[in-house]
């Protein structure tokens, strides 16, 4: 059985649409036509940008999507996506103290990726630990990386594989989704 596979750089396109759609949603509109039109370029480049990057071949399995499906794996009853916006680590940037041992594992991931970032052995684009793909293993409970990933891969997956762990070691608090991150 084949699966779809992304390369970085379609995941940078995708994180650009994703980033205009977030634009566009929340910048009001001047005219009901060109709102029409946007609703309809939406869809349109999404499926265009698939497209571009199923033909191409390109490897989708990066760290970002490698790590959630790693944390469904080791937890298969929890959605990956309830971690994001949780507490003031969990999602995008972070800062001030964790809120709590969840919170606390999104910190040490944070960490995790900006001391890979650091490392003069994984410089450039492709060997960026939210782009990088590698290869694991996993259950309920557990996750390995695998002995065949180069140095930058083995990183990216021991930062994914700890913070999964991590996860289910803990209680997750549904008050502590959606903190205002400046009060962090």
């Amino acid at each position: 059985m084949s699966s779809l596979k992304f390369t970085p750089t379609c995941l940078h396109l995708f994180s650009f649409f994703l980033t205009c759609c977030s634009i566009r949603t929340a910048a009001p509109t001047p005219s009901p036509s060109l709102s029409a039109a946007m609703n309809l370029s939406g869809p349109l480049l999404l499926l265009l940008l698939t497209a571009a990057c199923v033909v191409s071949g390109v490897n989708l399995y990066a760290s970002v999507a490698s790590f959630g499906n790693m944390i469904e794996c080791v937890q298969p009853d929890v959605s990956a996506l309830q971690y994001n916006g949780y507490g003031c680590y969990c999602g995008f940037g972070g800062r001030g103290t964790p809120v709590d041992e969840v919170d606390q594992c999104c910190k040490d991931h944070d960490e995790c990726y900006a001391a890979q970032k650091r490392n003069s052995q994984c410089r450039g684009t492709f060997n960026q630990p939210y782009v990088i793909s590698y290869d694991y293993n996993c259950g309920r409970g557990w996750a390995s990386c695998s002995a065949s990933n180069n140095y930058c891969k083995a990183a990216a997956c021991e930062c994914d594989r700890e913070a999964a762990l991590c996860f289910a070691r803990t209680d997750y608090n549904l008050q502590n989704k959606g903190v205002n991150k400046r009060f962090c």
